[in-house]
């Protein structure tokens, strides 16, 4: 095995030929009595393999601005971190003095915890609770990931004026601060789970009212600023996508996946591309990888 730190690891490029080297310049000229920790043989593999720059591709965010299609509105470009709000809160302590603070769920890309609002007395029962959600560590913190959660975070915000959508309140980089539904997803009431606490149990007529309750959260997102003129597609509609708090409406969540529409300079919307369409319920121009637009949002509801 070789044993090295990684930021002591040197690339090389001589006459298009690119060389790994270790570099231990200061480890020798302040020698530590600790052992020195290092990489595997494998993680030296994988920093060897960098060296062929086709493996950065997919770590780029999608080009979204292109000469034929233009942003709707600034707010698409943009994006309102608020770091210091996350920096508050300590998980550590957090999960040593609050009982309830844990990991309570996770998706593909983040996992969801659960928390108590910040300068509260964890010992108590009745403080405010909301979820922070960090990014999985099989995950890269590359472009592609910062611009997805950059885009949840933007969508999120501007739909805070929906009360069909959960509230945000911090993001920073690829984690963020959101409303705690603490009575499950709409999967959940729909097929019923034992593991589930303080799910919804619905009968029929319940059952239309929380379908309505959905629709509204998509025509919410789709006609954020326009009526009948969507700007956001969400891309991943599906019954867990829509989770409920005390008062049991059920509203949208998690836009990591949405895509921001463009137009044309005469003003008509701009399709889009998705290079990978797994999952189930999707609609046939993502299974076919044609243009798509936000009338994919209502095939899979």
């Amino acid at each position: 095995k070789v044993f090295i730190y990684p930021r002591y690891v040197k690339h090389i490029v001589v006459d298009n030929n690119a060389q790994v080297e270790r570099l231990d310049l200061n480890m020798n000229i302040y020698p530590s009595k600790r052992q020195t920790p290092g990489i595997t043989q494998m993680s030296q593999l994988r920093q060897e393999h960098l060296k062929d720059s086709n493996s950065y591709d997919h770590g780029y965010a999608d080009e979204f601005e292109t000469e034929e299609c233009k942003s709707q509105y600034p707010w698409q470009l943009s994006s309102f971190p608020t770091c210091n709000l996350l920096f508050e809160f300590n998980l550590v302590e957090q999960m040593l003095q609050a009982k309830d603070s844990r990991i309570v769920a996770h998706g593909y890309w983040r996992d969801v915890w659960k928390l108590r609002e910040y300068g509260i007395n964890f010992t108590t029962t009745t403080s405010s609770r909301l979820v922070c959600k960090t990014m999985r560590y099989q995950h890269d913190f590359e472009e592609r990931n910062y611009d997805r959660h950059r885009r949840d975070s933007v969508a999120m915000e501007r739909l805070t004026k929906s009360k069909m959508v959960i509230d945000i309140y911090g993001f920073c980089g690829n984690s963020g601060l959101f409303q705690f539904a603490n009575s499950g997803s709409l999967l959940d009431a729909i097929f019923p789970r034992h593991s589930v606490k303080n799910s919804i149990i619905l009968n029929i007529t319940q059952r239309l009212e929380s379908a309505v309750q959905a629709i509204m959260g998509i025509a919410a997102m789709h006609n954020i600023e326009v009526e009948g003129k969507a700007s956001i597609a969400h891309t991943d509609i599906s019954p867990s996508q829509f989770v409920a708090t005390n008062d049991h409406i059920f509203r949208l969540n998690d836009f990591n996946r949405a895509r921001f529409l463009r137009k044309y300079s005469d003003g008509t919307p701009c399709g889009y591309y998705v290079g990978r369409n797994p999952g189930k319920n999707r609609s046939p121009e993502e299974y076919n990888y044609e243009e798509q637009t936000e009338k994919v949002d209502i095939y899979s509801f």
